[in-house]
């Protein structure tokens, strides 16, 4: 039987390769200057005679597509009284997932909070809102 690296002959050249022993080294990546450094711990060979670089720090925020919307809601006046609210929230739903061409929506809290500020029946006319894109979600809150 031929191992790769097991410390038998190499089916390819003919050469005994040695089996490696594993050491694992402590590296530290600084993320921020107020962040706590991240430990990398790398598995290296005793034959390895260049080190393996620490990855780079990923960035907090990942970048997509923005934009700023006002929605009118005026269709969910349309609705019964005591469904406009709910019928509001589906406007925007619908108005976010058409625009930025995503199935997946996530409304923030506040948004909500906007649209039933003043109860079930008396929902505002329109709404101006912040649509963010990241990796097919789509996320909907109040521009800053």
């Amino acid at each position: 039987m031929v191992e790769k690296n097991g410390g038998k002959e190499n089916k390819s050249n003919g050469v005994k390769v040695p089996k490696p022993t594993e050491q694992v080294e402590k590296k530290e990546v600084a993320l921020k200057a107020d962040a706590k450094p991240a430990v990398v711990t790398t598995p290296t060979t005793a034959t390895a005679s260049a080190q393996v670089p620490a990855p780079a720090a990923k960035p907090t925020k990942k970048k997509g597509l923005e934009r700023v919307y006002t929605i009118p809601l005026r269709k969910a006046f349309e609705a019964k009284r005591t469904s406009r609210a709910n019928r509001a929230v589906d406007i925007i739903r619908a108005f976010a997932a058409r625009h930025m061409k995503s199935p997946l929506v996530r409304i923030d809290e506040k948004v909500n909070q906007l649209v039933w500020s003043h109860g079930i029946e008396k929902i505002p006319r329109k709404v101006t809102v912040r649509l963010e894109k990241i990796d097919d979600v789509t996320t909907v809150s109040l521009p800053e």
